[in-house]
């Protein structure tokens, strides 16, 4: 049986971040094996994003370590470790899809 899967603690922030911004949010932690944390939607184009905190977060060991490392190997994903990560990566994804970038 599986564990529920642990959610850094900055992740329903920089979630409600998100939606407050106009950007659709489907949470994918609960995926486990090296999936991102969510998938954002913004004007029919996609972004996988993983939401790290802590000191701690980057010097994660194991099994999910290394397959969220194998899986940004073969995807591009956004990694957010703060609320101003977040804000700024709101703000490529909003103006790239404005065509302003």
């Amino acid at each position: 049986m599986r564990r529920a899967a642990k959610v850094d603690t900055i992740h329903a922030l920089i979630r409600d971040l998100f939606k407050a911004n106009g950007l659709e949010w489907e949470d994918t932690a609960s995926v486990g094996k090296g999936f991102p944390d969510a998938l954002v939607c913004y004007r029919g184009r996609l972004w996988l994003v993983e939401v790290k905190s802590g000191v701690k977060a980057d010097k994660r060991k194991g099994a999910t370590a290394t397959a969220q490392f194998a899986f940004a190997l073969r995807f591009p994903v956004c990694r957010v470790r703060s609320v101003e990560d977040a804000q700024d990566l709101i703000r490529i994804i909003k103006h790239q899809e404005d065509g302003r970038y």
